[in-house]
């Protein structure tokens, strides 16, 4: 391994310690990595700099010739710096890196934050001025425009900056300067005065006279803090709005006090009065503190006269538990919710399951999601229903629809909240189902999933002690649902061997797997154990016009390295396999380089209907290699909607600018600033950890 090499290897681990928050083991390798940096010969760095399609010399008369990875050590290093509490030394990285590349937005903006984290406003001023000087002088010299999204968060900071610098004599002095004027025009004689002749001028009161079916109209057109600041301008206004209680249907109430909760608490019920019967479709409300949130919740919910198609609460401190007891104080509302998000706190209580207290309550729910940031066990749950009815709650639990139930593996107890509803044994009609971030014990497995017969999409990922293998082998014993078209299956630990399927010598003649995959459109197995041969049985068990999306990126068992056999994956083979395909996913793919492109380009006249297509965080993909592939797509009639090639270093600058001026591709997204698939990816369930 050379020294170029190392320095790559140290950078890329150093960026998974700083995702798992090691700042500290991520620092010494940025360190190590930076002493290495340095000590490169100028014949070698220019080598180094030809081998990343770079010029041997930077193109500017300003800045040392380096390593072209020195900046960004220089700069990661500054970040870990920066969340070790190190200011000082965060801030002579970041002046370094801004010495070595004078044109590199990034580095005035990472100097300005640790400035303003100084509290050094003044200096952070002039480094963002200085930053806007040397794009300014990119641009007339070398006729480069600098990042848009870049360009922004430099104005957007320095906006910042200048609010607090901005004085308050000034407003001072303009407000004694208005005094002075208005003292002038009163000290002038009234024999000079013009006598000025007032008006009247006619006025309308749209509100205040239309008809009400008129003003209904134009009212369902507002959001509800408009239509509060109508209810506020005269009593006539606030007489005639409430005269329409049906356009009070959504309420956002994020952020709000305890105050503000009583008074929409007070005119929502008065309105509720007046209408004899009022239902509102939707309330949102998010938590503004833990000293308030647990008064606020009863008073919302217990003392909520209307009824409620959808709640949205999203709490940080209250558990499950308080809002249980709230809604059982509240039964008429349980009773017609229809859709109801929840995110709050987990507490594993003995007796009855919390969610068999609520499935009891909720006679219509439909909907229902659950996200858990935090769970912990605790002492015998204090909420009950009087003669609890165990048909009742498998009668309710029978009109779900859509069930998403999240957790933060990292901050959850080993339990699986809500596995007493899906493991019932009740004869389901749930479309939707979402499981992230739970614990499987060692005997659930996924045999329970037979009870779900109308299942359309399924999702699973991060889940402990799931396992592709265990999952697959349910599929092809069992009878699942012949409607399921989405099936996304992400592992939260890659297992020890590569799911292949071998053992299951006649999958072809497999009915059980045939059903269940006979709908498929959506296939999702990102970073999963899945291996080449694996995947392609079961893509040999769907019809080859049927599938329209796949995702197998970071999936370390598959990989396109001529000369292996083991494990490798033939383009031509995969692409055979769905000819249908609008949406292919190969980001952070193993050995996916400018060979696999070419192949990919000379293949494409079997996936004619390709629109999207993401080949994200993959290395050693050039801009030859992606220009001759777009080439091929226009030669086939193709122009991609989009194509997404973020975290690929190898690809310059210039390359990325051309491509998006030559009318090959519709939308290129092309970041270099982002990391890794896992922080920047699509779609994912994944809580932050």
């Amino acid at each position: 391994m050379n020294g170029e090499d190392v320095v790559e290897k140290a950078l890329d681990l150093g960026v998974v310690y700083f995702k798992n928050e090691d700042y500290k083991n991520a620092n010494s390798l940025f360190t190590k990595a930076l002493r290495l940096a340095r000590s490169y010969k100028t014949e070698d760095i220019e080598t180094i700099r030809a081998a990343h399609g770079l010029s041997k010399r930077p193109f500017y008369e300003n800045g040392e010739l380096v390593h072209p990875r020195l900046v960004k050590l220089l700069d990661n290093r500054a970040a870990t710096w920066e969340k070790m509490g190190e200011l000082k030394k965060a801030l002579k990285d970041a002046n370094r890196a801004t010495r070595f590349e004078p044109y590199n937005l990034k580095c005035y903006l990472r100097r300005g934050k640790i400035l303003q984290k100084l509290r050094m406003d003044v200096e952070a001023l002039q480094n963002y001025e200085e930053g806007f000087k040397a794009m300014r002088e990119m641009s007339q010299k070398y006729h480069l425009d600098p990042p848009k999204k870049l360009y922004e968060a430099m104005e957007y900071q320095k906006s910042l900056v200048l609010k607090r610098l901005e004085r308050p004599e000034a407003s001072v002095a303009s407000k004694s300067e208005s005094k002075r004027t208005l003292l002038s025009q009163v000290s002038q004689p009234i024999g000079k005065r013009k006598a000025v002749k007032i008006r009247p001028v006619p006025t309308l009161d749209i509100p205040g006279q239309c008809p009400l079916e008129i003003l209904n109209k134009i009212l369902c057109n507002l959001g509800s803090i408009d239509l509060s600041r109508c209810l506020l301008v005269s009593k006539v206004w606030y007489s005639r709005v409430c005269l329409l209680p049906s356009v009070f249907n959504c309420f956002d109430l994020s952020s709000c006090t305890y105050r503000k909760i009583i008074s929409f608490q007070r005119f929502i019920n008065k309105m509720c009065i007046n209408a004899e019967r009022q239902q509102i479709d939707h309330i949102k409300f998010c938590s503004l503190s833990a000293s308030t949130e647990n008064r606020i919740i009863p008073t919302l919910i217990q003392d909520l006269k209307p009824l409620v198609k959808t709640f949205v609460l999203q709490h940080q401190f209250t558990d499950l538990e308080s809002i249980a007891a709230s809604f059982v104080r509240n039964k008429t509302l349980a009773a017609e919710l229809e859709e109801l998000s929840l995110t709050c706190e987990y507490k594993k209580k003995a007796g009855t399951p919390l969610e068999v207290i609520l499935m009891t309550l909720f006679k219509k729910i439909r909907k229902l999601e659950i996200v858990f940031p935090n769970s912990s066990s605790a002492t015998r749950s204090k909420v009950a229903i009087e003669n609890l009815n165990h048909e009742l709650f498998i009668r309710n639990i029978q009109n779900l629809a859509s069930m998403r139930i999240i957790c933060s593996l990292k901050n959850t107890s080993p339990h699986f909240p809500f596995k007493t509803i899906i493991t019932s044994g009740a004869p389901f009609k749930i479309e939707k189902l979402f499981i992230s971030g739970v614990t499987f014990d060692t005997t659930m497995g996924f045999e329970w999933l037979t009870d779900f017969h109308n299942l359309r999409e399924l999702w699973f990922e991060n889940n402990k002690n799931a396992y592709l293998e265990e999952f697959l082998r349910v599929l092809i014993y069992k009878p699942l649902s012949k409607r399921l078209s989405k099936l996304t299956f992400r592992e939260h630990r890659i297992t020890g061997r590569p799911v292949n399927l071998a053992q299951y010598p006649h999958l072809a003649e497999n009915s059980n797997l045939h059903r269940n995959f006979s709908s498929i459109k959506h296939l999702d197995m990102m970073s999963s154990s899945i291996g080449a041969r694996g995947l392609l049985a079961i893509l040999s068990a769907m019809d080859s016009d049927q599938l329209k999306v796949l995702n197998i990126g970071d999936c370390p068992y598959i990989h396109f390295q001529r000369g292996n056999s083991h494990g490798f994956l033939e383009i031509r083979g995969l692409l055979l396999k769905m000819h249908h395909i609008e949406e292919l996913y190969l980001h952070q793919s193993v050995a996916l380089d400018d060979h696999a492109i070419f192949q990919l380009a000379k293949n494409v006249r079997h996936i004619k209907k390709i629109r999207k297509l993401d080949l994200s965080f993959n290395m050693s993909l050039t801009g030859v290699s992606i220009y001759q592939m777009l080439r091929s797509f226009k030669e086939e009639f193709i122009i991609l909607d989009k194509l997404v090639i973020d975290g690929c270093p190898s690809i310059s600058e210039s390359t990325v600018s051309a491509l998006k001026g030559s009318g090959l591709v519709k939308e290129l997204a092309c970041s270099y600033e982002k990391l890794a698939w896992g922080t920047f990816g699509i779609n994912s369930l994944k809580l932050p950890s």
